[in-house]
């Protein structure tokens, strides 16, 4: 996966010309670089893989080509009345770390529901739509790897909505 953002032929065309709708979103050109991508790319072993995306790592690192600070007090999302989220206190609508639900891998696809839906749309029968916002947030103490020491911030986190319907009272540490 590091070879799309990474490597030269995803930033510039043979004549020097910048390639858009890559997601090598810096446009970064490395030699260097793209020879320990395609180690990568090419390992034949589980070993040599995890030695040169090590080194892959280490490199985007000392080039401070990638900087995991992003983050939203908000998502929106659309999908088909279809798709499925777990809706309980165990499972979490998405996990604080990621906080985008389709990047939770914790949906799927209700094909009873997709049947319906399929047959309703030939038809030209329609479903009432469904606005649901989860404007309830609460903060949860730092993970520790995280923790933001300087500014001792906290993890946005969507609140776990109960079978009830009724949102969790935040616990005496998250007040």
């Amino acid at each position: 996966m590091n070879e799309q953002g990474f490597h030269s032929r995803y930033a510039y065309d043979e004549r020097g010309g910048l390639i858009t709708y890559t997601n090598n979103i810096c446009a970064y050109a490395d030699k260097e670089m793209d020879k320990l991508l395609d180690a990568e790319t090419n390992a034949a072993t589980e070993d040599e893989l995890q030695k040169a995306t090590w080194k892959v790592q280490q490199k985007i690192d000392d080039e401070a080509l990638w900087v995991p600070c992003w983050t939203t007090e908000f998502i929106r999302l659309g999908y088909w009345r279809w798709v499925k989220w777990p809706n309980s206190a165990t499972t979490q609508f998405c996990h604080p770390v990621v906080f985008d639900p389709m990047e939770s891998y914790l949906y799927w696809v209700d094909n009873d529901i997709k049947k319906e839906t399929m047959e309703a749309k030939r038809e030209g029968k329609t479903f009432e739509e469904v606005d649901t916002v989860y404007d309830q947030y609460r903060y949860m103490d730092s993970i520790e790897s995280l923790d933001n020491k300087d500014g001792g911030g906290k993890l946005p986190s969507v609140p776990v909505i109960p079978e009830s319907g009724d949102p969790l009272e935040p616990s005496a540490t998250e007040k």
